[in-house]
């Protein structure tokens, strides 16, 4: 079986789920990049390594949902639930499934000004990501 694979096997990371995920949600660039900064995080954190990688990224995704709700063509935000059928369909997750790592992420994001490692949070910040690390939560 691997020679027909040609060796070409890999395991998928938590930003190729991301990458699918943000297509069924339709989020917008800042959303996106916030999402991916959200599953950047956890890189540095032992305790992170529990959830598999499309658990973090179906949970980032929720996440960046609750912090960035979407929005019509007028900027003004559109009143859909944070984790709709379409989303629970194509990730297998529901929403009580994601709510543990989505609470391990948004405790990681309060606290990362905090950690020694900034350089997720330095990347993060610079415009070509939409300045997503320095969004400030409503506690």
């Amino acid at each position: 079986m691997l020679m027909m694979l040609d060796f070409n096997i890999v395991n998928p990371s938590s930003y190729r789920f991301l990458e699918r995920f943000s297509k069924i949600a339709g989020l917008n660039s800042k959303q996106f990049n916030l999402a991916r900064y959200l599953i950047e995080l956890p890189l540095i954190e032992y305790r992170m390594l529990k959830y598999i990688p499309s658990n973090l990224a179906a949970s980032a995704v929720y996440l960046t949902l609750k912090i960035l709700p979407k929005q019509d063509e007028n900027n003004q935000e559109v009143k859909v639930p944070a984790w709709e059928d379409k989303m629970q369909e194509h990730t297998g997750f529901t929403e009580n499934n994601l709510k543990p790592c989505a609470k391990d992420l948004c405790i990681l994001l309060q606290g990362i000004e905090k950690c020694s490692l900034q350089a997720v949070r330095k990347k993060f910040s610079h415009p070509a990501f939409n300045e997503v690390a320095l969004i400030r939560l409503e506690h």
